[in-house]
């Protein structure tokens, strides 16, 4: 199961990626919130799809109403690996996959949510960023530089974080 905050992610992102991945013989589905560009990426990836509303900005309610949906998704499904990338994602996934006890979770770092704020809200944001971090059995960043970065402000430890192929989000 891939989780993803939008389905522009797996549009751009994350193309040929999941096409490639149910070639390999897994079950691929693809978890983002409702869009046009959801159904029209599981088509032309070749792979299931279910639309779970999860805003981009932080909102409690509505994150609640997303938890409750995506965790009766992971219990329904039963993945075996929980892939997320995306902040918001990768938090409510994160947190769903843990509590289900989901055997394999993977979240892709793509990007550091806490870096367009500053003062109080960056504070929040990077406390929030080290839940799927340390939820997570492994941590993909996309370029060496994010890595780093992630490592200086304390969000997770070297051994932690991996980069596969540097500079490239579709790895």
């Amino acid at each position: 199961m891939v989780v993803v905050t939008s389905p522009i992610s797996a549009w751009c992102l994350m193309r040929g990626q999941l096409a490639f991945l149910k070639r390999a013989g897994f079950d691929v589905l693809l978890v983002a919130s409702p869009h046009a560009l959801l159904e029209k990426t599981g088509h032309r990836e070749g792979i299931r799809t279910i639309a779970v509303e999860m805003p981009r900005e932080p909102s409690p309610w509505k994150d609640i109403k997303a938890i409750l949906k995506l965790n009766g998704v992971i219990r329904d499904e039963s993945p075996d690996i929980l892939h997320y990338s995306t902040p918001k994602a990768g938090l409510l996934a994160s947190l769903c996959g843990w509590y289900r006890g989901v055997p394999t979770r993977i979240y892709t770092l793509r990007g550091l949510r806490a870096d367009g704020f500053s003062g109080a809200k960056a504070w929040l944001m990077r406390r929030l960023e080290r839940i799927p971090l340390s939820l997570s059995h492994k941590n993909i960043c996309v370029s060496q530089s994010l890595r780093e970065r992630a490592i200086k402000l304390g969000l997770a430890k070297p051994d932690r974080m991996t980069v596969l192929c540097p500079q490239s989000s579709n790895g």
